[in-house]
């Protein structure tokens, strides 16, 4: 038997006009949304439409910063738990 959770935050890892869309979406179902930003994107607009945002990659390059994995899930600073951010998608039973 399948146990399913409700998706309570949202880690959207985009910084381009899909991550507004998703973030529209998560909104409309009540869904808390996170994002991350470097800092050549710390005036950007999925920065500010996020619930949350957090800098990361300091001192890195905008690739670089969304790419570090590391940084991203070890925020010392951030209030949500990485584990309650991560979700996997199985694929569907044929």
């Amino acid at each position: 038997m399948r146990h399913s959770r409700k998706i309570k935050t949202l880690l959207v890892a985009n910084r381009g006009e899909i991550s507004i869309r998703v973030m529209r979406a998560a909104h409309e179902l009540g869904i808390k949304t996170v994002s991350i930003y470097s800092q050549e994107d710390r005036f950007s607009l999925h920065r500010m439409k996020a619930d949350e945002s957090y800098l990361v990659g300091e001192g890195k390059g905008p690739v670089e910063a969304y790419l570090d994995i590391e940084d991203i899930v070890a925020r010392p600073d951030q209030q949500v738990d990485a584990k309650d951010l991560l979700v996997v998608l199985e694929p569907a039973a044929t």
